[in-house]
């Protein structure tokens, strides 16, 4: 079964502050990031989710690009 977090624990697991999210998600700033795992509404409200499988696979590509920026 697939886990999902909510955006505190999302935000947790990559090691972020809510305010580098949101530069993170804007397309116009530095730190914009098109890889961000994608929310999704389950609850048909404001509420977002993410997979945890989708959070886990954003921090393994950030640890690979981190490893091949080192070599």
């Amino acid at each position: 079964m697939r886990r999902l977090l909510n955006q505190t624990q999302m935000l947790d697991a990559i090691s972020v502050s809510k305010t580098r999210f949101n530069q993170m998600k804007n397309r116009d700033s530095q730190w914009y990031d098109p890889n961000l795992p994608k929310p999704i509404n389950v609850y048909g409200d404001t509420k977002l989710r993410y997979y945890s499988e989708d959070v886990e696979a954003y921090i393994i590509n950030r640890i690979e690009k981190a490893k091949s920026k080192a070599a």
